[in-house]
């Protein structure tokens, strides 16, 4: 697993977006009465949380992408879940809509990451 450089705004950024997801999962999960898809989007925020905060402390590649990966499937199954409750429950969970935002940052944040380097041709001689 080679080591993955991240820069100092992506690292800031990942931070910012891991403590407000945790945040609104914690809020999601404790408030109200919930779907099984807002049930499902709290448990793949949680997971984007571990995940993410692993990957920024061993800053390895593997970590990293599954780190990008949880979240980038975290992104539909949290606007669903928002969709469900406003439907069957007609509550407002605004705090998994912030959560999708949240899962985008870091998507975004984790492909850049570990992305190879412009100009980068896998080893192969051109």
């Amino acid at each position: 697993m080679a080591e993955v450089p991240l820069r100092g705004r992506a690292v800031a950024a990942i931070w910012v977006a891991v403590v407000v997801l945790a945040g609104m999962s914690v809020v999601t999960a404790l408030t109200g009465t919930s779907t099984p898809l807002s049930e499902l989007a709290v448990i793949f925020g949680a997971a984007a949380v571990v995940l993410s905060m692993v990957a920024v402390i061993v800053r390895r590649f593997a970590p990293c992408w599954i780190a990008a990966a949880v979240s980038a499937v975290a992104v539909p199954i949290s606007i669903l879940g928002y969709w469900a409750d406003q439907t069957a429950r007609q509550q407002t969970s605004l705090g998994l809509l912030v959560a999708a935002l949240c899962h985008i940052a870091l998507v975004v944040n984790w492909v850049q990451c570990v992305r190879p380097p412009a100009g980068h041709n896998g080893g192969h001689a051109s």
